[in-house]
């Protein structure tokens, strides 16, 4: 009884924690979308890859990766301790032209994937690094995580690199750190 009752206030601190989150993130002011950032969005949320459109204040960041390019981070929905998201990089002086950025990730049988759904995800500007994260449905002890490097090369292409992916799918309650599955330089 006593631990579930810790669960249950455990549980009740993350959502907390992460109500105050939004709402610090909320009245630094919301992160105003590329009219073509908004419309591809806007199909995942039609697709039901997503939720709802009030995600979009409350989890998005922009970043400027240079040679007229921005990273775009938008949320795609919020659980009760994790969200997940999109990521799409814009071009040329409208931002006019959009592309999905998509990242590698383990399946549960350790094959690797692209996909363009992504965790809770935060970029880093100053190391270029994407960072994605997704618990599993257990005590945290479970998930996957990628670090992917994102450039632009001398001709303008993007290029995005996964280096890492951690992934453990079996949720046993034993909390340690997720192996890594796979790596690259």
């Amino acid at each position: 009884m006593k631990t579930a009752i810790l669960v249950l206030a455990a549980l009740l601190s993350l959502q907390t924690f992460a109500e105050d989150r939004s709402a610090a993130d909320n009245s630094a002011g919301k992160v105003s979308l590329a009219t073509s950032v908004l419309k591809r969005h806007q199909m995942a949320i039609d697709s039901e890859d997503c939720q709802a459109d009030e995600m979009l204040g409350m989890q998005t960041s922009v970043s400027d990766l240079g040679q007229g390019r921005k990273l775009y981070i938008v949320g795609c929905m919020m659980g009760a301790y994790q969200g997940s998201s999109r990521a799409y990089v814009t071009s040329g002086e409208q931002e006019s032209n959009v592309l999905d950025v998509n990242v590698l990730s383990a399946t549960v049988d350790k094959e690797i994937v692209a996909t363009n759904e992504l965790g809770d995800a935060s970029y880093d500007s100053k190391t270029g690094l994407l960072y994605t994260s997704a618990k599993g449905r257990g005590m945290a002890d479970c998930g996957d995580s990628s670090i992917s490097k994102i450039s632009i090369n001398k001709y303008g292409q993007l290029i995005v690199k996964t280096m890492q992916i951690n992934s453990k799918a079996n949720c046993d309650g034993k909390m340690r750190a997720w192996p890594v599955v796979f790596t690259q330089k």
